[in-house]
């Protein structure tokens, strides 16, 4: 497995368009079959598998997942862990449900709808959720895998990405939300010029696989943070333009505004 490679995406996308796909309920507004060719799929957190209950045919160029917890263990069983006291379980009712014990770690690896995307970790999480799983320490997951990986496209960053480019990597490890800190910046990395920005709700309606009433409360600081890693992208050399698809479920506006999805297609 490529260690430490993230640097080989810089710049890879020069001049070209992404959709951040994050987990927010109003992703169920979007049917994404009709974004136009030239726009790069990147999917962030569970996004993955949990999608492919509302778009089976979703062809993603990049998965990116920041939180250890998340990467290696089933929503049921993160959700009923005592880290996270008072969550709930998926609903069983959601067309999602059919996901609930899915290991996202295994999903990616075997699971045909993914075969031809790009992943992108961690390798060296260093907060309370590298003890249940790090890339780097979990040597029976790397070796059970070492066949596989070898075949995909696996780049992995370190969590002080402030090592690989302090332009891009200012906000990493110091905001709460792992969009902000670490997912806006890699997409900048890559050399996107216009960056769509799809499920960055900071709603309090939950996950678009699990709805639900007051799930997420978000402090004040998170807001704070979005509003400030927006600012260090204005000040990035390429400039690039971040725009939020236009949605009532969504509660922050990205630095260019909002943007119709029917301009995107």
């Amino acid at each position: 497995m490529p260690i430490d490679l993230l640097n080989s995406l810089k710049g890879r996308h020069t001049g070209e368009k992404a959709a951040f796909l994050g987990t927010g309920s109003s992703v169920l507004d979007f049917d994404f079959s009709l974004l136009r060719n030239d726009i790069r799929l990147v999917a962030f957190n569970r996004f993955i598998p949990f999608c492919f209950s509302y778009w089976p045919h979703l062809k993603l160029d990049y998965y990116m997942v920041h939180d250890s917890a998340v990467f290696n263990m089933s929503y049921k069983k993160y959700k009923e862990n005592p880290d996270s006291p008072g969550s709930t379980i998926l609903d069983l009712d959601s067309p999602s449900s059919c996901f609930n014990e899915t290991v996202i770690s295994d999903f990616i690896l075997n699971d045909s709808r993914v075969s031809d995307t790009s992943i992108i970790l961690c390798h060296d999480i260093v907060y309370h959720a590298a003890k249940r799983f790090g890339i780097l320490q979990n040597k029976e997951w790397l070796d059970k895998n070492s066949k596989i990986l070898e075949e995909r496209n696996v780049f992995t960053y370190p969590q002080s990405a402030e090592s690989i480019d302090g332009d891009y990597f200012a906000l990493s490890g110091k905001t709460k939300n792992s969009f902000c800190g670490i997912a806006l910046s890699i997409l900048c990395y890559m050399g996107f010029s216009e960056i769509y920005l799809f499920g960055v709700d900071y709603s309090s309606d939950g996950y678009f696989y699990n709805i639900e009433e007051n799930g997420c409360r978000y402090i004040p600081k998170e807001y704070k943070d979005f509003s400030d890693v927006m600012s260090l992208v204005n000040n990035l050399k390429h400039s690039p333009k971040v725009f939020s698809a236009r949605s009532e479920k969504t509660h922050v506006e990205a630095k260019d505004g909002f943007i119709d999805f029917e301009n995107l297609c």
